[in-house]
């Protein structure tokens, strides 16, 4: 190792050479900064500019599908009217049709009690006539039952007379 003594133009000298080379170092690095911030100026107007696109045309497609889900539920809202009003007419004439049909039903009904009134009273009008003929029947019976038992009488009276008579007949004949 050599000891080697600097002297002070040389210290000069070398802190010149030091103080340039930092002087372009820091110019460099002034440089690569003002770069630095344009190319991050660039980036981000590049980048803003790119948000504002995809907005503008995520702000489209929004109201693309919004006129599209409008226009769908109108649509619809179309569509179930006319069912609904549809369902509205079927209904309005079936119920009419129930109607006539209930008016038909109460006309059959009113003839059927008529008819049946009628019925009851031709019925209660030949009971009538049967129950007096019965009564009829019943006086004849009770009629020909009474001369049945005065002719089971009168046959009995004679039976006993004709066995009196045999008998009598018999005792005269053996006498004989």
């Amino acid at each position: 190792m050599k000891n080697e003594l600097a002297t002070k133009a040389d210290l000069s000298k070398t802190s010149k050479g030091l103080h340039q080379e930092i002087a372009g170092v820091k110019s460099d690095l002034k440089t690569t900064a003002k770069g630095l911030h344009q190319e991050i100026a660039a980036v981000k107007t590049e980048l803003h500019q790119e948000i504002v696109s995809v907005k503008t045309e995520l702000h489209r497609e929004i109201t693309a599908v919004r006129t599209e889900l409008h226009q769908e539920i109108a649509g619809l809202r179309t569509e179930l009217h006319q069912e609904i009003s549809g369902l509205r007419t079927e209904l309005h004439q079936e119920i009419a049709a129930v109607k006539k049909d209930i008016e038909i039903v109460a006309v059959q009904v009113v003839q059927v009690s008529n008819d049946l009134k009628e019925f009851k009273q031709e019925t209660h009008e030949r009971f009538d006539g049967v129950m007096t003929a019965i009564d009829g029947l019943a006086g004849l019976i009770t009629n020909g039952q009474t001369e049945q038992a005065a002719v089971y009488h009168a046959l009995q009276r004679h039976d006993l007379k004709l066995d009196d008579h045999e008998t009598r007949i018999g005792v005269l004949e053996q006498k004989n």
